[in-house]
Order: C-alpha cells, then sequence, then structure tokens
C-alpha cells in the first residue's frame, strides 16, 4: 500500500511514519479531506482497492460504534477479496447462493480443518452478501418466499462463532476477531448497508 501512494523511498519512509501515527490516522478518518480524496481521485492517486474499501469501512463503522479499526481492517480484507474474485469469475456475476445452500456446503466438509476454512469464507461472504446486496436479497425474500436478512444475520453470527472456538482460530490469533464478528455481526451488516447505499456502484 505505501508503494502505491508513494513516488520514491523518500516518500515511503515518511508515509510509513505518518500513517503509523495513532493521532494522525484518527484525524485523517474523522475529517472528510481523505474521504473526498479516496472517492473523487482514487485512479489518478493510484491508491489501492484495499485502503480505498478500508477508508470507507473505517467511516462508516464508526459512525455506529464500531471503534476497532482491526474490524474495519478484515471487512476491508474481505471486501476486497469478494472483489476480486468476482472479477476473476469467467461470464461475469453470479447469483448469490441461499442459506440452504451455504449450508449443505458445511456438512459435506470431511474434516474440522476443513469446516473451519469454510466456515470463514461463508461467513465473509454472508458479510458482504448482506451489507452490499442486502436489497437484493430483501427482494428476493418477498418475491421467492426466502429467508429473509435476519437469518442470513443469525446464521452468519453462528457462523463466526463456531470459527472463533476452532483450535485453528487460536493458532492465527483470530479467536477474538471471529468472535467480535459473531457478536457484531448485525452493526457491522448494518454500517455496510450505508455504505453500499452512499458510496458504492457495485454490478
Amino acid at each position: 500500500m505505501i508503494h502505491n501512494l508513494a513516488h520514491g523511498e523518500n516518500e515511503a519512509v515518511a508515509l510509513l511514519a505518518l500513517l503509523t501515527d495513532p493521532e494522525t490516522v484518527d484525524r485523517l478518518l474523522d475529517g472528510p479531506s481523505i474521504l473526498n480524496v479516496v472517492l473523487n481521485g482514487r485512479g489518478t492517486l493510484g491508491i489501492s482497492e484495499f485502503l480505498y474499501f478500508y477508508l470507507l469501512v473505517r467511516r462508516v463503522f464508526r459512525d455506529r460504534g464500531l471503534e476497532d479499526p482491526d474490524l474495519a481492517d478484515y471487512v476491508a480484507g474481505a471486501l476486497t477479496d469478494f472483489s476480486l474474485s468476482q472479477r476473476l469469475k469467467k461470464g461475469g456475476r453470479t447469483a448469490l447462493p441461499f442459506v440452504i445452500d451455504l449450508a449443505e456446503d458445511l456438512s459435506r466438509a470431511t474434516s474440522p480443518y476443513e469446516r473451519f476454512f469454510l466456515s470463514v469464507q461463508i461467513g465473509n461472504f454472508l458479510l458482504v452478501a448482506t451489507g452490499i446486496f442486502y436489497a437484493h436479497l430483501e427482494e428476493r425474500s418477498k418475491r421467492r418466499g426466502a429467508p429473509g436478512l435476519g437469518y442470513y444475520e443469525d446464521f452468519g453470527a453462528g457462523i463466526f462463532r463456531e470459527a472463533g472456538n476452532h483450535p485453528l482460530a487460536r493458532e492465527f490469533l483470530l479467536e477474538d476477531r471471529f468472535r467480535q464478528l459473531s457478536d457484531a455481526f448485525s452493526s457491522s451488516r448494518r454500517a455496510l448497508n450505508r455504505m453500499s447505499d452512499q458510496f458504492l456502484i457495485w454490478n
């Protein structure tokens, strides 16, 4: 990220010092200036996709009282991964799966380790789906009788809770993060709804 923003080694060193100073970072994120720069000129500045998502997520999360920057970091990573996966798929976008399909995928896991990694993947997907594509899920619920957002929320929170209790979560130092995502799934989803409405056009 640093080298995407800086021109030369001296600028990279100065920028690293700036971005690792907590007070400076908070001032940047509290003010509208950096967000406006990102929204209006990110291509010109070469700002990475992750940084773009991080600044947006951090802003809407703080507005909902979700102050932990590591939580915003995780969610921005999930958004970046989803965006990349969609670009790599041939034939364009695919339909969002139903909860029952995700549950069946979990039931077919052949080992606790496979179930853990699949749980994390599904949890990340549900966070993105309910946060960014919530209007589609609501419409599908009305037209087809599919589960509503509350059902997806409960499933996603449960998935992250299960992942947080797995030994691998402890090994990867993600135990607290997954439990935090479980506890804050609804608030995180609603913050992403606002982000989707105000800042994103995602086909």
